[in-house]
């Protein structure tokens, strides 16, 4: 399964594997953040009630849209895990086999992720946590039947080499969907390039921000055909914003005051 020397750690809810191979595309700046501040001073995410209350918007439906393009079944990755709350859900799939969970940040991976996992009610029989750089993934060619990632692409800084990788440890036939991406919108478009994770950015942290037209773009680069659905979803926001935007004539707007979809590929047989 993987093609890269790694060591194991172990704690309560299971074995981390850790690569420690980095490639010229990570970012240490972002890195350093997630080991050292993320859980401590960011008052945005330095308590586990903290998260529980994020994820208080809706966001475990999320696998059961992307089952209506695909079934997510077999090896799964969920690339950029951070807290695990994808790859938790996902592991209560019958189809699902085992589930990787990829992170850059060894310290979310040990303290953070079990946390939320337990409280989702994840099969943590069937998940692995990897420590890598996404740039970098540490699996052999044409190995995983699906990849998932929320609102992971954009913190790289070389996404057409990250999706050369997806593509190449996907098997034959198997998919890939992203969720949660920013796109910015139509009409909306050079303010939201201009105001998208401002704070973070400050920080050093990778924020990207892509039209619709750039992110195609990209996925052709990388020699992939993008294919999106709409997904009348935005995470961290209340109830009734994401109620509004899929029953009501609002839903018209999608990519010209907002942009919801899921992007997605299947690796041609």
């Amino acid at each position: 399964m993987f093609n890269k020397e790694y060591k194991v750690e172990k704690d309560d809810f299971g074995d981390i594997h850790i690569f420690s191979e980095i490639s010229e595309h990570a970012n240490l700046v972002e890195l350093d953040w997630r080991e050292k501040e993320q859980f401590d001073t960011d008052t945005r995410y330095n308590a586990p009630e903290k998260w529980q209350n994020i994820y208080s918007d809706g966001r475990f439906g999320t696998p059961d849209k992307i089952s209506k393009i695909f079934k997510i079944k077999g090896k799964v990755l969920d690339l950029g895990t951070g807290s695990g709350w994808l790859a938790a859900c996902v592991s209560k799939y019958e189809e699902v086999d085992e589930v990787y969970a990829l992170d850059f940040s060894t310290l979310t991976l040990k303290e953070n992720f079990p946390r939320i996992a337990n409280w989702i009610g994840g099969n943590k029989d069937k998940i692995k946590r990897i420590v890598a750089d996404f740039h970098l993934l540490p699996f052999k060619d044409n190995s995983l039947d699906v990849v998932l990632c929320d609102a992971a692409l954009h913190h790289s800084d070389n996404p057409v080499a990250l999706l050369k990788e997806i593509k190449r440890i996907l098997r034959k036939g198997g998919s890939f969907a992203a969720t949660s991406e920013p796109i910015a919108s139509k009409w909306r478009e050079k303010s939201q390039k201009k105001h998208f994770g401002a704070d973070d950015r400050k920080l050093g942290i990778t924020e990207n921000i892509y039209s619709m037209k750039e992110w195609k773009e990209i996925f052709s680069q990388a020699g992939i055909e993008l294919k999106v659905k709409p997904y009348f979803f935005t995470e961290n926001t209340k109830g009734v914003v994401n109620f509004l935007k899929k029953y009501t004539p609002l839903r018209m707007f999608n990519g010209f005051l907002f942009s919801n979809y899921i992007m997605y590929f299947k690796k041609e047989q």
